[in-house]
């Protein structure tokens, strides 16, 4: 019975232990981590089309509302008092060394000016301005590094299969190809690059919910990112979560 059990362990442990041992960081890498940790102090702002409800990020999820209706929501959201101006000279005064805004949530809405979805906030909202372009204008200007919070965990997207645990009263259609949805998800990292000029990427939440082995290595390339961006092991492929990058050069 101890037998049983102790061998799947073991082997997870060994596979674990080797993907530690491959990975070596690059010089930049480690510069980066350098960089967040002394720069301690920052600001996280996690902002969409969900605040029209006056709730969180998760609000889709937690109060199991179909994408119908969540649909919705875009038209009702019209910040004409968002002045980036503010936000950033509040974060330098406070003695912040830099802001992370979502670009996008598990919502699967954009809050830029996608060219692989008209989910975003130039085509459904009344505002049609991109908010992260002119928030990088401001913190170029002001000297504050700004980063992204990119979801690959996406509740709009049918080709997002399998599911997951998360998302599942969408009313999505139980069928879908994965394939498909990196396709997708690089070509929408790829332009997400080109506007802002992004040397690597910063920070990917729901990496552990990817359903297929090879999903990492496969967005990796298509992404065109380095490899020693990526630490995955074999058994379970894992994006990075805390990669650090200068959106702008």
């Amino acid at each position: 019975m101890y037998r049983k059990f102790l061998l799947p362990f073991l082997l997870l442990f060994a596979l674990a232990a080797q993907s530690q041992q491959a990975y070596t960081p690059s010089p930049e890498n480690l510069r980066a981590r350098e960089w967040f940790q002394d720069a301690r102090f920052g600001m996280f702002i996690h902002w969409g089309v969900y605040s029209v409800l006056g709730d969180g990020e998760w609000v889709q999820n937690n109060q199991s509302i179909d994408k119908a209706t969540y649909q919705k929501l875009p038209a009702f959201f019209n910040p004409i008092s968002f002045n980036p101006a503010e936000w950033v000279a509040l974060a330098k005064a406070a003695g912040m060394k830099y802001i992370t805004i979502t670009s996008k949530h598990h919502d699967g809405f954009a809050m830029f000016d996608s060219k692989l979805t008209d989910w975003d906030i130039i085509d459904r909202t009344p505002y049609r301005k991109d908010v992260l372009k002119m928030l990088a204008d401001e913190c170029r200007k002001e000297g504050i590094k700004l980063f992204f919070y990119h979801s690959q965990l996406d509740w709009y997207q049918d080709n997002y299969f399998p599911r997951g645990n998360t998302g599942r009263t969408a009313g999505r259609p139980e069928k879908g190809d994965w394939y498909k949805y990196l396709d997708f998800m690089a070509d929408e990292i790829n332009h997400f690059f080109q506007i802002f000029g992004i040397q690597a990427c910063g920070k990917f939440p729901g990496a552990r919910l990817l359903p297929a082995a090879d999903a990492a290595g496969r967005m990796v390339s298509q992404a065109g990112f380095g490899a020693d961006a990526f630490s995955n092991s074999p058994h379970q492929p894992e994006l990075p979560e805390n990669i650090i990058a200068q959106v702008y050069r």
